[in-house]
């Protein structure tokens, strides 16, 4: 995603920053044709956005929004998604209690999906990072 491009490469992150901008612009417009299908992406894109911007507490909120979304609507892999880069989210502002937890929210949701090579990726880090440890 490019926020987390712009977050990452601080060089080039008006770049990124126009480019994700122009996705939320997007996503708003397909959101009001199709609610059903784009509000939880437009609610993570937005989460990611506030994220870059260090605006904590409406990328709190929009996280939230884009999990809740995606359990309404039934987007079991983007809950996990979403799940994941709010654990990113807690892991970056130092919250790892929160962060374990997301992860590991995330972890369940793509055991139900089938995405073998996300859950290795993130119990990896799970086990591999000590600070993410009970």
């Amino acid at each position: 995603m490019s926020f987390g491009a712009a977050r990452q490469h601080p060089e080039e992150r008006s770049n990124y920053l126009k480019t994700g901008e122009d996705s939320v612009i997007n996503f708003r417009k397909w959101t009001s044709h199709s609610e059903w299908n784009c509000q939880n992406k437009l609610y993570l894109l937005e989460a990611e956005h506030f994220n870059t911007l260090g605006q904590q507490g409406q990328a709190k909120m929009k996280y939230e929004l884009a999990i809740q979304s995606s359990q309404l609507h039934r987007f079991g892999h983007e809950e996990g998604l979403s799940y994941e880069l709010y654990g990113t989210f807690w892991s970056d502002l130092g919250q790892k209690s929160l962060a374990r937890e997301n992860f590991s929210k995330a972890v369940k949701c793509y055991e139900k999906w089938g995405a073998k090579l996300k859950i290795d990726y993130l119990k990896s880090l799970l086990s591999e990072a000590p600070e993410l440890q009970n």
